[in-house]
Formats: C-alpha cells, sequence, structure tokens
C-alpha cells in the first residue's frame, strides 16, 4: 500500500480518506440498526376502541366504522375491524405488526392472510417510536414537525394534542391532528383530518374517536397471527377482504370497460402490482 501512495498526487490520499472513512460509517451504522432491530422492548400495553365519523357526506357527521386498537407490553400491535357502516362491506379481518419484523394482514372470514417482511431500518426505526414513546413524559407525545394545539381528556385519560399540515397528491392542503395520551404510551385517543378551504379556514373531513380506552393486555385471540391461514399476495387478500377492491378487479376484466372510462380501475390496480412486486421481493 505505501509503495502505491508513494508519488501519488493529495486527491489520491484525499479521495482514500474519504473512502475509509465512507466505509467506517457505513459498517457502524449497520451494526446499530442491526442492533436497534434486534432489541428488546417494554411498553404500555392497552385496549381501545375507535369509532370514525365522516363528515364529507353529511355536515352532522355519519359513523362509518368501528375498530379496536390494541397493543401488547413487548410492542406488538393490532387493529382489528370490528364493523363497516357504510360502503360496499368488508370481511372480518386484522392488521398485525410483530416485533419480528412482520407486519400480516389476516381475514379471518376467508382464512387467509398477507405477509409483508419489514427491513432491518424500517424495524429499527419502528422500535425506535416504540422506545420513545415509553418516555412520554419527557418526550410530550410529539413527534417531528409538529405543532401544540393544548391538552384535554377523553375516555378518561388526558391527552395531548398535537397538528401537523400536508400537501395531499390532489394538491390541496390538509391538517391532521393526533390526540396522544402520554399515560398509555402515546396512545392515539383520537385523530382528526382538516381540509383547508380558499378563505384559509379549515374543514373537518373526519374524526377518529376513542369511546374506551383500558390500560391492560389485550386477549391473546387480537394478536394471533393466522399461522394456519393460507398465505396469498397482497391483490388477492384485497379481493376476498375488501368488496371495492372486488369490484374494481372484475370490471376491468369485463366488457363494461370498453364503453367505459376505467383509467382509475387501471391505476388502482397499478398500485396493487407494484404492492404485490415488493411483497415477492420480501419473501
Amino acid at each position: 500500500m505505501s509503495k502505491w501512495l508513494k508519488g501519488r498526487p493529495l486527491s489520491v490520499y484525499a479521495a482514500l480518506a474519504v473512502a475509509l472513512c465512507f466505509s467506517g460509517y457505513q459498517g457502524a451504522r449497520n451494526f446499530i440498526v442491526h442492533a436497534q432491530a434486534g432489541a428488546t422492548i417494554h411498553v404500555q400495553p392497552y385496549v381501545i376502541e375507535r369509532w370514525l365519523t365522516n363528515y364529507a357526506a353529511r355536515p352532522e357527521g355519519q359513523i362509518e366504522s368501528k375498530t379496536l386498537m390494541v397493543r401488547r407490553s413487548d410492542g406488538t400491535s393490532a387493529k382489528r375491524v370490528l364493523a363497516t357502516l357504510v360502503g360496499p362491506g368488508t370481511s372480518r379481518h386484522r392488521e398485525l405488526a410483530l416485533l419480528d419484523g412482520r407486519l400480516i394482514s389476516i381475514n379471518d372470514d376467508e382464512g387467509v392472510r398477507t405477509t409483508m417482511r419489514l427491513s432491518d431500518l424500517e424495524l429499527a426505526q419502528l422500535k425506535d417510536r416504540l422506545t420513545r414513546a415509553s418516555h412520554a413524559q419527557a418526550t410530550g407525545c410529539r413527534d417531528p414537525l409538529e405543532v401544540s394545539v393544548g391538552r384535554d381528556t377523553i375516555a378518561g385519560y388526558e391527552v395531548r394534542g398535537w397538528s401537523r399540515e400536508a400537501m395531499a397528491s390532489t394538491g390541496l392542503l390538509y391538517r391532521t391532528t393526533w390526540y396522544r395520551a402520554p399515560e398509555l404510551g402515546c396512545a392515539v385517543l383520537k385523530e382528526v383530518r382538516e381540509e383547508r378551504q380558499l378563505d384559509g379556514t379549515y374543514h373537518k373531513k373526519w374524526e377518529d374517536v376513542a369511546q374506551y380506552a383500558l390500560a391492560e393486555e389485550p386477549s391473546a385471540s387480537e394478536t394471533e397471527s393466522g399461522d394456519s391461514y393460507r398465505e396469498v399476495p397482497p391483490s388477492e387478500f384485497a379481493r376476498l377482504t375488501y368488496r371495492t377492491a372486488d369490484l374494481t378487479h372484475k370490471a376491468l376484466s369485463s366488457d363494461w370497460c370498453k364503453e367505459h372510462d376505467c383509467s382509475k380501475f387501471v391505476e388502482s390496480e397499478k398500485r396493487m402490482d407494484k404492492i404485490d412486486e415488493m411483497y415477492r421481493k420480501r419473501q
């Protein structure tokens, strides 16, 4: 190495130094990420039932769905749809996030599931968020770029409200506000989505509010991973679970689309194809 470097311009030394530093940084970063991904965590468990009210169609609001949100003390979380009151309907299903890096969508009615695997970096980020939430009293349950909107009491727990604005794909500006309970490890007891109007005011689109919240371990059935169920790609799971996905797929394979504009259906299928491709790569 020393003979090769002798007589070389300083730029070579600089380039080599940068390469060695970058290599060392990447190695250290990969080690830290891997360690974080494998870390064991402990958080506040909870059981929460939330009701989603939609204000888009009716100014007075209409309850659209009811969902059970649970989290175990080891960080495993799940969401189960209790009822869908508006729309063409859905099958009974659950969304499960396991701390071994699996995100599992489970349809108990059809006996199928689809599994997406997180990368080490994604799992490390998830565990980091859970760890920060376990120190809720110090952090105030605030995420970066959020603005405080005060405190309230929901389902018997004090919550702190934090909001953030973002641009939707439609080009419209919307504001989302989360009301998190520090006592429940930053569990969200209320979420509100508002759309900004031309005069600068905000119109509420929907809100998802806890009807009750319990600081206890959920039942084992809520986080059961459906190991005996048939594993299917996300597209097939969607068609078996959501009536709208099934209707979209059937419309594209019928003569109806020959006489009507099905561009939105085509885009939906393309998005699902990309999800299927990611699913196959992560198996």
